[in-house]
């Protein structure tokens, strides 16, 4: 027993479609950064007394935890604890708060100068477990 196969449709014609645009002034890389900067008055309004959880609580993707007074970090994106990394002047120190969220993070936004914050891929260049983001702290202190 043999069976004709239907012949295969004709082949159809696509055409090329080329698009483009200058409606952004800004580069695609500039776009695609997740990055808030806070200067000192902007930091001191946002605080309400509270830790650096509090402080950028208010920053669009930036929620808080709260586990007492100055006891907050930040979420960012959903995600928290270890998988942010909080600097002060682009170094990381001790903070016991990564470990266990009722200690007080080891920087302080009250006295930053201006207060970084950066989310998705562009944390990664400070390692692999700022998946989260990096809050940097600039506070004009020597390390």
């Amino acid at each position: 027993m043999f069976f004709d196969a239907p012949p295969p449709p004709p082949p159809i014609e696509q055409h090329v479609i080329v698009v483009t645009a200058s409606a952004l002034s800004s580069s695609k890389d500039a776009i695609n950064q997740g990055v808030i900067v806070l200067n000192r008055e902007a930091a001191l309004l946002n605080s309400a007394g509270g830790g650096i959880g509090e402080t950028l609580a208010g920053q669009a993707g930036v929620r808080a935890t709260f586990f007492g007074p100055n006891a907050s970090r930040p979420i960012i994106r959903g995600l928290g604890e270890d998988r942010i990394r909080l600097l002060s002047n682009g170094l990381q120190g001790i903070d016991a708060s990564t470990i266990s969220p009722d200690h007080a993070a080891a920087v302080d936004g009250l006295e930053a100068q201006s207060i970084e914050v950066l989310k998705g891929a562009t944390a990664l260049r400070f390692g692999s477990n700022a998946v989260g983001g990096v809050v940097n702290i600039v506070d004009g202190r020597l390390p």
